[in-house]
């Protein structure tokens, strides 16, 4: 079969919605959807047992603890780097987005729906395709929702700026998340959650300290940043990189940089 140009297949999903995750351009900068055919074709006579999406097994998100828990909280989601769905017609555009717009849909189950997130997994990032459920029992329903839809937008702005040429394939390099903030944010909560409530004089001394603290936090944000870049690369130090891929961390980290902290 002659190979679809510009269009991969990385996962697939059983069950009452049969169908395909489809990767469309530069996994940099990629949009997503779940489609009844695959890309090249004879992936679907042996689809990968470990690329099924629709198997818990395969899912960080449904593993438990012996108590019964979930064994990966929302302080360990590092960021959300795919979002695919099934799109509204027989071609991939951009109105596919009104599928998983929270203001618009009502029923969610004519909606499959798969969110590929990266977790932080005894020190080490991985990335699996997971249910909007797993985002939901850890963020709720209406944040999940909304940072589910927010990234799938940002994905195609970032798709569409590579095909403009607006932006930069970086075919080696991984992305910025999608929907930081709303990671950022989530992750700040649960991480507040294990602090006991300081007392009136310590918040008192930490607020006369506040810019050596906002300087303590970009320096933490910039390495922690740059251990996860470099891990998703499977490189051990920034001098391991060539050229180009230092470029391209330096600019994902001012994209990352400029989103944390806006002027």
């Amino acid at each position: 079969t002659k190979p679809v140009k510009d269009v991969k297949t990385v996962g697939w999903s059983g069950g009452r919605f049969k169908g395909y995750i489809n990767m469309y351009g530069k996994k940099s900068a990629a949009r997503y959807r779940l489609e009844r055919s695959a890309f090249p074709a004879e992936y679907e006579d042996n689809p990968p047992e470990n690329e099924k999406a629709s198997n818990p097994k395969n899912r960080y998100g449904d593993e438990l603890a012996d108590s019964g828990k979930f064994k990966y909280t929302k302080r360990h989601i590092r960021g959300i780097f795919g979002v695919a769905w099934k799109a509204a017609g027989s071609r991939v555009s951009r109105h596919d987005l009104d599928c998983i717009n929270p203001d618009l849909v009502d029923n969610w189950r004519g909606v499959p729906t798969y969110v590929l997130i990266a977790w932080d997994i005894n020190g080490n990032i991985q990335k699996s395709w997971e249910t909007r459920a797993c985002l939901r029992d850890r963020w709720g329903k209406k944040d999940a929702d909304i940072a589910i839809y927010e990234a799938a937008v940002e994905a195609e702005d970032r798709y569409v700026q590579v095909k403009t040429g607006k932006r930069p394939a970086k075919s080696r390099s991984p992305s910025v998340g999608l929907a930081q903030g709303h990671v950022r944010k989530q992750r700040e909560k649960s991480l507040g959650m294990n602090r006991s409530s300081p007392s009136r004089s310590a918040r008192t001394t930490r607020a006369s300290k506040s810019p050596q603290r906002g300087t303590n936090t970009l320096e933490e944000l910039r390495q922690e940043f740059l251990d996860n870049y470099l891990e998703l690369l499977g490189v051990q130090e920034f001098a391991d990189l060539d050229i180009s891929e230092r470029r391209d961390c330096v600019n994902a980290w001012k994209e990352e940089k400029a989103l944390q902290f806006p002027a």
